[in-house]
């Protein structure tokens, strides 16, 4: 008795996971794109993304602060502000591990 493949319509070939939606790289046995341990390449997660955009807008707040002419102590504590969040932002980066 022969024992046939069921293919649901598509071609036996679609059943490699050769094409366009492959989801696994035969060469390496994992995903495109993701370490062997889960994890993606060097980049920016979501918490360092945070950091960098409050502290964009913070220093925004600084220049519109200092053409207002509003008081120099607002302005230094928010520039602190702004520093403390970029820096963090940076330091959070998946690139210095």
């Amino acid at each position: 008795m022969l024992c046939e493949r069921r293919t649901h319509g598509r071609r036996a070939a679609d059943n490699d996971h050769g094409g366009a939606f492959a989801p696994r790289d035969r060469r390496r046995g994992h995903l495109p794109g993701v370490r062997p341990g889960g994890e993606r390449g060097h980049g920016v997660n979501g918490t360092a993304t945070v950091f960098i955009v409050l502290g964009l807008f913070l220093v925004g707040g600084v220049i519109s602060f200092a053409k207002q002419g509003m008081s120099k102590s607002m302005i230094t504590l928010l520039s602190i502000g702004a520093g403390m969040s970029l820096i963090a932002g940076v330091m959070r980066l998946e690139v210095w591990s």
